[in-house]
């Protein structure tokens, strides 16, 4: 009950840090089956989160043994479905731990359960499927060992895909392939152990990648990242791959150049504080309807500020401080943001709402007048997100207004012209 009140909440939180997604695919998951999902891993644990806050079926996650350290730390996470997994790098004397491992996921599967793996056994922030390592095909093949080939085990390919992995709004991908079972393998297993292993791992590398977008590098990224941003069309996922493809296949020399030229005019619009996005929206608006447009923003900001003091004060912790601990301890490992900002959130709103709930009590001792005090917070925090977007519109509509003509031309200018070059992908 538990498990699946913080996944609700962590569908909330997703729907903030990622306002737009495409599930493809998602009902293969949705079986009654023993079922293996392997995905690729660049976003720290709100990889697993995010197919188990989408999904339907109860899943188990295999996750490195060192987040197991602690033994509050250990007994959550196993309360939370989360499997440990033993590596080389943890030390040659701790993989004899896998072999239990190994027999209490062979049960889950005997159980007709679900298990999340990530077979590159890393994570790194990029767009890119590292190595696959052969544990994933050994854990099943033991599986079906185990019941004569018998077990119907399912294993299916998921492509984790986010525009933007550890910064807020961007849209989320989940990509999932058709599952494949490897009984038809038993012979070959039996004579050549280590081939079948090569054979499955293959597969779910092909699986893997055809669902998620691949870029060589972090220019590559920035420039898919880009044209996502400037470019009009929908965010479909074909769209998306096929974006990444072409920007592949584009020269390096366009590539530095395209790259230099876009950071080189976001870094402009950044020193007159000017938002692209309203800029792409308003460039062509006259003087006259500008000045209105300010005027009743304005109007409208001054309306709502109660409301967003409101909200900015009882929701700044959950807002501000998950992000904060992320940038100061992991500096170096960027990919644990985006996970530590949504399950930090989700965890400081909750807690702090039930001591909200608390205070209220004290003053208002009935249930109904503290749930719609409750829900009035709940609306100020909504409305204070809302409010610092209409706050960057109305000062990018101020700095645009205060140009000479010749300037909003040249600026037009520019950025009509990079966004013809991006549109080419």
């Amino acid at each position: 009950m538990v498990v699946k009140f913080i996944l609700f909440l962590t569908r909330i939180a997703a729907y903030f840090f990622y306002p737009e997604k495409e599930l493809i695919g998602m009902k293969r998951l949705e079986t009654n089956k023993p079922l293996l999902v392997c995905a690729n891993h660049g976003n720290a644990f709100i990889d697993a989160m995010l197919i188990m806050a989408f999904s339907k079926r109860k899943y188990h996650v295999l996750v490195r043994s060192d987040v197991f350290t602690a033994k509050w730390s250990n007994w959550l996470l196993q309360k939370w479905q989360l499997i440990p997994v033993y590596r080389l790098r943890d030390g040659i004397g701790q993989l004899d731990k896998n072999k239990e491992i190994f027999d209490k996921c062979i049960k889950i599967f005997e159980d007709n359960g679900a298990i999340i793996v990530f077979p590159e056994a890393n994570c790194f922030l990029e767009k890119k499927l590292r190595k696959i390592h052969k544990g994933s095909a050994r854990l099943a093949f033991q599986a079906e060992e185990s019941a004569n080939f018998k077990l119907g085990l399912s294993i299916v390919g998921v492509g984790i895909n986010y525009e933007r992995m550890r910064l807020f709004g961007g849209k989320i991908w989940l990509s999932v392939s058709n599952p494949f079972g490897i009984a038809h393998l038993k012979n070959n297993y039996q004579l050549d152990k280590n081939e079948a292993l090569l054979e499955v791992t293959k597969q779910i590398e092909t699986d893997i990648k055809l669902n998620m977008v691949e870029l060589a590098n972090a220019k590559q990224e920035y420039l898919w990242e880009r044209v996502l941003a400037w470019t009009k069309t929908s965010k479909s996922f074909k769209y998306a791959m096929t974006v990444a493809e072409n920007i592949r296949l584009e020269t390096e020399e366009l590539q530095d150049v395209l790259k230099s030229a876009v950071h080189q005019f976001e870094n402009k619009l950044r020193k007159i504080g000017i938002n692209r996005k309203w800029l792409m929206q308003h460039q062509a608006i006259s003087q006259s309807k500008l000045g209105l447009l300010v005027f009743l923003r304005l109007i409208y900001l001054v309306f709502l500020f109660p409301i967003f003091l409101l909200g900015l004060l009882f929701h700044a912790i959950p807002f501000y401080l998950p992000l904060a601990v992320a940038t100061a301890i992991f500096k170096k490992d960027r990919e644990y943001d985006a996970s530590i900002n949504i399950t930090g959130s989700v965890v400081l709103l909750l807690f702090l709402y039930i001591i909200y709930a608390f205070i209220i009590y004290a003053y208002l001792p009935s249930i109904i007048l503290v749930g719609f005090a409750l829900l009035t917070l709940l609306l100020s925090g909504i409305v204070a997100f809302h409010y610092r977007r209409n706050w960057i519109a109305l000062t990018s509509a101020i700095h645009y207004w205060k140009l000479k003509k010749i300037e909003k031309t040249e600026l037009t200018a520019q950025l009509n012209l990079i966004a013809e070059e991006l549109a080419q992908f």
